[in-house]
């Protein structure tokens, strides 16, 4: 058998052999998605090793996100000193609070003998760590949140995201934070418009209005989320028979008026310092600071050729087709590394791809389903942990 395939054959059977553990041990006692803990506890053993065996900046950015981090390790005052990358652009200019909790998170471990960017991933894995303690906390008879963490078992790049420091990871993580809110029984939310105590009421609304405060400093990708978040309410509302009336408006309107007083004061901040002109302060910085590549006044003959694809003349059929954008965001939702060069083929994108349809078709009908709660569960594992196996060998070091 030639050297490929028998790699192939001993890395699918080693797969096939830790499934066959933690099926076993996942169907025992009769928790609801009791698989869950276990498959997210996999799913970090493999965060914690990316995090702990691979080079520093061999990840997308990183260095500009660690230079972040490490600015608030030793300041509390916004600033941008030695944070630009060669575009020209600091991650400080954004309003994102993640900087500022990770670094005085590294600045508390700052007794380890470790580098600081290394304590800055550990951020990022405490962040995964947390969710994997809500699902194994949760009460056997509300399996919702465990439900809704099934995503996170999708891909092996939403696994990457959280094994080096960047903000998208602490942004998806305060979007599973404002789910555990809506669809957990026993929820600070949901508490809150329950609670009676006047003391109870004024902490749980403070405390929401911080949250909401947080998600709103986000990265603008995150925003798409809030209609979700209207679109859930919305059909909760409808399903309950909940009237306009009988909404907890003066509630909200405590979170609402605890965050939009967070807002103007991080606002009113950003203009004291900055003022009131900062977008042409910000692209002054970038004519300065970024490569001839990529400062905005180089000609387009002499810039990077991914940028301003339409002055260019490229019409956006040709980004679906010369381009070929589709296929690229198909690839690297199943895990793209390093600076996106890295990952599995097309092929191996499609694979995984049909591989989550075989596995919905499969919990859809019930003729395609399998009886046995035993092959259920394995099924399960597989569809969950296999995104990844196409992808291993071609991990960075």
């Amino acid at each position: 058998m030639p050297g490929g395939y028998a790699d192939e054959l001993l890395r699918l059977l080693f797969f096939v052999f830790l499934l066959i553990l933690v099926v076993r041990y996942a169907n025992h006692g009769k928790t609801l998605f009791g698989y869950m803990p276990y498959c997210m506890a996999f799913v970090a053993a493999l965060i914690l090793s990316m995090a702990s065996l691979s080079q520093y900046n061999k990840h997308p950015d990183e260095y500009v996100h660690v230079s972040a981090g490490r600015y608030y390790q030793d300041h509390c005052a916004p600033g941008t000193e030695k944070t630009y990358s060669v575009y020209g652009v600091s991650r400080l200019n954004s309003h994102e609070l993640v900087y500022f909790i990770a670094g005085k998170f590294s600045a508390m471990l700052g007794f380890l003998p470790i580098h600081p960017y290394y304590r800055l991933r550990l951020f990022n894995v405490l962040l995964f760590a947390i969710l994997l303690g809500l699902n194994i906390g949760l009460n056997i008879k509300t399996p919702e949140y465990r439900i809704a963490s099934l995503p996170l078992l999708l891909s092996p790049q939403i696994w990457y995201v959280f094994s080096y420091f960047n903000s998208d990871a602490f942004a998806l993580f305060i979007a599973y934070i404002v789910i555990y809110q809506m669809v957990h029984q026993e929820s600070l939310a949901n508490r809150y418009l329950l609670a009676t105590n006047w003391k109870g009421i004024v902490s749980s609304g403070l405390l929401l209005g911080v949250l909401l405060f947080i998600f709103l400093t986000l990265k603008k990708n995150f925003y798409f989320f809030a209609l979700f978040i209207m679109l859930y309410l919305a059909i909760t509302w409808i399903g309950k028979g909940i009237s306009v009336q009988k909404l907890p408006l003066k509630r909200a309107a405590i979170v609402v008026l605890v965050c939009a007083a967070m807002l103007g004061l991080r606002y009113a901040t950003d203009i004291f310092i900055n003022g009131t002109d900062k977008a042409q302060k910000l692209l002054a910085c970038r004519e300065k600071l970024a490569k001839t590549a990529y400062k905005p006044s180089t000609p387009l003959g002499k810039s990077a050729p991914g940028l301003n694809l339409r002055k260019r003349g490229i019409a956006l059929s040709d980004v679906w087709t010369h381009y070929r954008w589709g296929a690229k965001v198909l690839r690297s939702a199943f895990g793209v590394y390093g600076y996106t060069m890295s990952g599995p083929s097309t092929g191996g994108g499609q694979k995984c791809f049909g591989a989550h349809l075989g596995f919905t078709a499969i919990q859809r009908y019930p003729l395609l389903n399998v009886t046995t709660r035993f092959p259920r569960s394995l099924v399960c594992c597989f569809y969950c942990l296999s995104p990844g196996r196409p992808c291993i060998k071609r991990m960075p070091p």
